[in-house]
């Protein structure tokens, strides 16, 4: 009868350290290692914030003439001109008017500058008489003149040299002046004369 005969069991012992040195000197492979085509692309630089265009302030409105009314009595009267809101909750007291002295544009145009005379306070009246006509054996009073816008026919043209002074109602007036005066004697110039404004 044959006899089996068994081959001694090999028994192989590996430390933990050895397991570590291994693995540390095979790192683990990628599967697909990053090339030249694969790499990450730079950011690109940032561009700097525009910085916001300054808005423009709206331009403020122009301050309205003010309205100059002649009065029953013959005065003027001021009127300044207020833009009040159109909210009714919100009071609005625009100024009193004020007494100034009357311009041109306050009277009507004389119908015949012919007729037109230019008195000492460089006011303009326009003789309304002239056509007048009354019925035979009626007393009649003839209509008195009528003041009128100064027509330019009427005002002397300044002197050559002379100070002529803008006054607020926009006439211009020659200032006189004394010329020569006697020694020790006191001279008054002659008074002011409206003329045409210098252009």
């Amino acid at each position: 009868m044959r006899r089996r005969t068994f081959a001694a069991s090999v028994v192989v012992t590996l430390s933990l350290a050895d397991l570590a040195c291994d693995g540390a000197s095979n790192p683990p492979r990628t599967a697909n290692p990053p090339g030249p085509e694969t790499q990450t692309p730079e950011p690109e630089p940032k561009s700097k914030p525009t910085p916001p265009e300054p808005e423009s302030k709206p331009t403020p409105p122009e301050p309205a003439e003010p309205l100059v009314a002649l009065q029953p009595d013959g005065t003027c009267q001021e009127f300044p001109k207020v833009d009040c809101p159109e909210d009714p909750n919100i009071s609005c007291n625009p100024p009193a008017p004020r007494e100034v002295p009357c311009p041109d544009s306050v009277y009507p145009e004389a119908m015949n500058t012919q007729k037109v005379v230019l008195r000492g306070d460089g006011s303009c009246w326009e003789d309304q008489g002239g056509d007048f006509e009354c019925p035979k054996g009626a007393m009649c009073n003839p209509p008195p003149p009528k003041r009128v816008q100064c027509p330019a026919s009427v005002l002397p043209d300044p002197a050559p040299k002379a100070k002529v002074d803008t006054r607020p109602d926009g006439t211009c007036w020659e200032m006189g002046s004394v010329g020569a005066c006697p020694e020790g004697a006191r001279c008054n110039p002659p008074p002011p004369r409206r003329v045409k404004c210098p252009t």
